[in-house]
């Protein structure tokens, strides 16, 4: 028993602060994305931009900082990135084409 608790120990203490920091970064991300948003929203009212254009750029700016968000956050837990970076990479040069 005594070496159940000092393996859970030395788990929270290895993984812990990982966890932590990565949802800080989840939680300050998310607000931040909110923010640009809005501010993204506001710009494209002022130039006077269709309102389904509109909507569909302020989705598409934030879709696409949460999965930023994401990736970093998955990152800040220990997994591999790499990955997720090339298959966002491939997926941007099939739409570019």
């Amino acid at each position: 028993m005594g070496e159940n608790i000092l393996k859970i120990k030395g788990l929270l203490f290895e993984y812990g602060p990982k966890l932590i920091s990565a949802l800080l970064i989840l939680i300050i991300g998310l607000w931040v994305i909110k923010i640009i948003t809005k501010g993204v929203e506001k710009v494209m009212e002022k130039r006077n931009l269709d309102l389904s254009l509109r909507g569909f750029l302020s989705s598409l700016v934030g879709s696409a900082l949460k999965i930023f968000l994401f990736i970093t956050v998955i990152g800040q837990l220990g997994v591999e990135t790499t990955s997720f970076a090339a298959l966002i990479a491939a997926a941007g040069l099939a739409v570019g084409m």
